[in-house]
């Protein structure tokens, strides 16, 4: 696991980089707390060709300078 991020007390966001059909891959996927507690992968999310990482990463970079130039996103000191 890369990253992961708190969703609410049942949810989280994870980025992982894993294989799929012996291609290496970047996988952001949303987790969820199973009624027995556990947590599970649900089928919402993202796997991308590593090759395409750096561009996917331009383009979020680029929609979080437009959010907060939009007024949407709040100041990280503030959080």
């Amino acid at each position: 696991m890369v990253a992961v991020a708190e969703s609410g007390a049942t949810r989280r966001s994870s980025v992982t980089l894993c294989r799929f059909n012996d291609r290496p891959i970047g996988d952001v996927r949303i987790f969820f707390t199973t009624t027995d507690g556990r947590m599970q992968a649900s089928k919402k999310g993202l796997a991308v060709d590593v090759a395409r990482l750096p561009a996917l990463a331009d383009m979020l970079a680029k929609a979080v300078d437009k959010a907060r130039e939009l007024g949407l996103l709040k100041n990280e000191a503030e959080r």
